[in-house]
């Protein structure tokens, strides 16, 4: 059976890509493939979270020969010093304003791989949390806007 995200990369234009640790790994066939297209060149962005790079980092320098193409927001934020770790979804608010760029000034997609729990919804939140304080929403309004961008496929979740 083939992977259900697959008919959602069909696009060429920008996209970003969240998953934690290993939950990057179905993107990497993925951008493989698009990067071979002159159009999609600087138009992918790999957010990863990371907590510990001895365990969680295992497609280091396996984006082959476009490894210089894929933007990756993040290779390693480990956990703060007083223990907090530091999840995708941090990384996400850390980033918002590449997040809100992507989304809005580039009409880009983001996609979403990992845990449904704890990963999945914290992105979710996370999310609404940039269309907030960068589109200046309240919180029915964010929910909405990212919404709205599920059901026009701006949006796409791939959590079990």
């Amino acid at each position: 059976m083939a992977n259900p995200l697959a008919r959602e990369f069909v696009t060429d234009g920008p996209m970003l890509l969240i998953g934690a640790g290993v939950g990057v790994a179905p993107f990497r066939g993925f951008v493989h493939s698009r990067l071979k297209s002159a159009n999609c060149a600087n138009k992918v962005w790999v957010m990863q979270g990371i907590r510990d790079s001895e365990f969680d980092e295992l497609y280091q320098g396996d984006w082959g020969q476009y490894e210089d193409k894929v933007k990756k927001v993040v290779q390693s934020r480990k956990a703060t010093g007083d223990g907090d770790a530091q999840y995708v979804q941090h990384e996400i608010l850390f980033q918002a304003d590449l997040v809100w760029f992507i989304i809005n000034a580039l009409d880009g997609r983001v996609f979403v791989c990992g845990s449904s729990k704890g990963m999945g919804e914290g992105v979710w939140a996370s999310l609404v949390q940039v269309a907030m304080k960068k589109g200046k929403l309240n919180h029915e309004e964010a929910e909405a806007f990212w919404e709205e961008k599920r059901v026009g496929g701006q949006y796409v979740a791939e959590t079990w």
